[in-house]
């Protein structure tokens, strides 16, 4: 069904006569168990659920190639506007694929680590009444949720109020060794921890609210 629809619409541009001057890019806000490790959805940060596509083409610009590096969603953003020529209207979280895809005139340096989380207010409050204010974050918590980190080899996962987990992505690619805990892993455990603190000190959360959301300036 996916192969079909986006062929329709490669079919449309086609005929539009831009294909030439458009950049396609196809991707997805998540994955989905699938049953894997027994779990329907994608609340969890399992491979099956963080994992999504990502192919981005535009005609003279973009060389054709699969490159093995850790990207984010996030990263999207920027590559679109690097590649269209356009100035960052805003700060913004991701880093541009345009030197890795593309001859930009710079080198890319790849990510040492990636990051994901699920902040969802309506989990945390138990309804609508989520009203963010900088500093104090949803109802005077301000990072209420689950969060992720991963890098080439390891995945580190903190669930609020459930165990850690450590997986060894080389020797255990469906994660099911939880190592968290494992004195022999300890090393590895707290690097972990550093890579996920340093990002949710350094993260601009403002971003990450929509604005219907924030709470008015008082005047």
């Amino acid at each position: 069904q996916i192969d079909k629809e986006v062929g329709l619409i490669l079919e449309a541009l086609d005929a539009s006569g831009q294909a030439g001057n458009t950049i396609v890019a196809f991707s997805s806000d998540h994955g989905d168990q699938l049953l894997k490790h027994g779990l329907m959805g994608k609340n969890c940060f399992f491979e099956e659920s963080v994992r999504v596509p990502f192919i981005v083409g535009f005609p003279g610009r973009v060389k054709p190639g699969r490159h093995d590096v850790l990207v984010e969603c996030v990263d999207l953003l920027p590559t679109l506007f690097e590649l269209a020529g356009l100035p960052e209207p805003l700060e913004n979280q991701g880093r541009s694929l345009a030197p890795l895809i593309a001859d930009v005139g710079r080198s890319y340096v790849p990510k040492e680590a990636v990051f994901s989380e699920n902040v969802i207010p309506e989990v945390i409050t138990r309804g609508l009444d989520f009203y963010f204010e900088k500093g104090r974050g949803v109802k005077g918590v301000r990072h209420p949720d689950a969060k992720m980190v991963r890098t080439r080899n390891w995945k580190f996962n903190y669930y609020p109020g459930a165990p850690d987990e450590l997986y060894d992505l080389e020797n255990d690619p469906d994660e099911y060794q939880n190592l968290a805990g494992d004195p022999r892993h300890a090393a590895v455990e707290s690097r972990m921890k550093d890579h996920l603190l340093r990002w949710l000190t350094t993260a601009d959360e403002a971003d990450q609210i929509a604005p219907k959301w924030l709470v008015p300036e008082p005047r």
